[in-house]
């Protein structure tokens, strides 16, 4: 067990381009890559290396703590889409461009690498000709750089849009697109399955409702099941837009699908799963019938699809707030980050939240830039689950768009230290008569008055020194029980 407190900003740092990636090295240094380039950092921030030769579109480090980058470079004013290997000095190993085919022109918008060193690409192709029409690039490279395998595909009838791709517990890629197949005024959601040589292992088209279907995520579980959420629109709602968590088992089969419902117009939602399979998924909305406020929704999930509880964080004097990362911390809690607006601001704030397994919230905190900016966080790296690193979006009122770096650190107190911390608390006077003080509480904690027979009399709320009016007790021995979260110590008292 850990406790932890509310936690504080150690520093910040401002880079240049928009926030893409942030991880942490075998030397525990930071890596942190923008679309400007990829810098390496130490503990307190300070810069070691930086590469920014081109702007980077998507970015992975692999399991050898090499780094793999993919945007595009301008060549003679031609946009050419490439990919980099770079060693974690940030040193080219290889660099291979990605050649174009007769009427297709590519944008890479993500790269993986599976444990077999094979290199996965993906992202959107648009034919030249008919530039209408959108669909998805899948490439695969061996470990040197090499093209293997690379074709655009498409299942619609129109556009067909990239949302994420993924690995598999077996090192196949699994990639998330909306299509408009069966009705191009509605689309649906659909996602297929390769292997590390280009070959189709599956696919499925959802569409169980027959309404407007848009993915905007999809998670892997630990049984290599494949989850994947989004966005519904029926009148019979009212004309708000509801969400839907869909399960797939292993095959790439059906198992079942959740309709939830978020925050009024839901907009966006996020997914995580922990070790045990519990799906945790976020579902930013807009309140159109009433004040048209954004708030964000968190719901738990069973590994069948059932909901086990929905919270809504709804902070006061806030009009605005969305969840855009979302984090399964050790203990099966979670940390959300995104942003909100105060009522009396015009500019957005970076938000974290922090919900325990039971939705319960831990903390929230708010970082404000001292220049008024526009902040919105993206991603999330635990060191631990006191100590961890944020990056953001920053822009400011000139239009003027960077990313921007946080160090967060909790105070912490471990299971041992919360043991001899309660073990610690003293009774006085013992025996008492009308009052007895309850000294070197340490932190908030409950206590409950028990009598001889370990029924309950009372229960009260501890922190620092409490003292406790016993004049309700009639004279004997009686126990007080003090609990923090699954701690408990008994303190003996004799009331006269």
């Amino acid at each position: 067990m850990m406790v932890i407190g509310q936690p504080s900003v150690q520093w910040t740092r401002n880079l240049s381009g928009s926030p893409i990636h942030l991880d942490t090295l075998q030397s525990g240094n930071l890596l942190v890559v923008t679309s400007g380039g990829a810098t390496i950092l130490d503990h307190q921030g300070n810069s070691i290396v930086a590469d920014s030769l081109w702007s980077v579109s998507a970015s992975a480090l692999t399991s050898s703590g090499n780094l793999l980058l993919t945007g595009n470079r301008d060549s003679a004013g031609t946009s050419i889409p490439y990919v980099r290997m770079l060693n974690n000095a940030l040193q080219e190993i290889w660099r291979t461009d990605i050649p174009a085919y007769t009427t297709f022109k590519f944008t890479i918008k993500s790269v993986l690498k599976n444990n077999n060193g094979r290199i996965f690409l993906t992202g959107s192709a648009i034919d030249t000709t008919a530039t209408s029409t959108i669909l998805c690039y899948f490439g695969g490279l061996d470990t040197a750089g090499n093209i293997m395998w690379s074709f655009p595909y498409s299942i619609g009838t129109s556009d067909d849009y990239f949302v994420k791709s993924m690995l598999d517990l077996n090192g196949n890629l699994i990639v998330g697109n909306n299509v408009e197949q069966i009705n191009p005024s509605t689309g649906e959601m659909h996602f297929r399955k390769y292997d590390d040589q280009g070959t189709f292992i599956y696919e499925n088209l959802f569409y169980p409702l027959f309404a407007r279907e848009i993915m905007t995520d999809i998670a892997i579980g630990v049984m290599n099941q494949t989850y994947l959420t989004g966005s519904f629109n029926l009148t019979a709602f009212m004309g708000n837009t509801l969400s839907v968590l869909a399960l797939f088992d292993s095959s790439g089969l059906l198992s079942t699908y959740t309709p939830y419902d978020g925050y009024g117009y839901d907009e966006k939602q996020l997914l995580a799963t922990d070790r045990n399979n519990a799906i945790y998924c976020t579902v930013t909305g807009t309140d159109y019938l009433v004040k048209r406020d954004r708030h964000f929704d968190l719901l738990k999930f069973d590994d069948a699809g059932n909901i086990k509880w929905q919270r809504r964080h709804d902070s006061l004097n806030t009009v605005y707030e969305s969840a855009t990362c979302i984090k399964v911390i050790s203990n099966g809690g979670i940390i959300i980050g995104g942003s909100t607006k105060m009522d009396s601001l015009d500019y957005d704030n970076g938000l974290l939240v922090s919900c325990d397994s039971s939705g319960q919230i831990n903390y929230e905190t708010i970082y404000t830039s001292s220049g008024n900016d526009d902040i919105a966080f993206r991603n999330i790296v635990l060191i631990n689950d006191s100590d961890f690193f944020v990056i953001g979006s920053k822009q400011n009122n000139t239009g003027l768009s960077e990313s921007i770096l946080l160090h967060y650190q909790s105070s912490t107190t471990g299971i041992e230290n919360v043991s001899s911390a309660l073990k610690e608390i003293q009774l006085y006077p013992n025996p008492c008569d009308n009052l007895i003080s309850v000294n070197n509480v340490p932190f908030d904690v409950k206590a409950t008055i028990l009598n001889a027979l370990g029924q309950e009399i009372n229960s009260i709320q501890l922190m620092g020194t409490t003292r406790i009016n016993t004049d309700f007790l009639a004279s004997g021995i009686y126990t007080l029980a003090i609990r923090k979260d699954d701690f408990i110590v008994y303190k003996k008292f004799v009331k006269k």
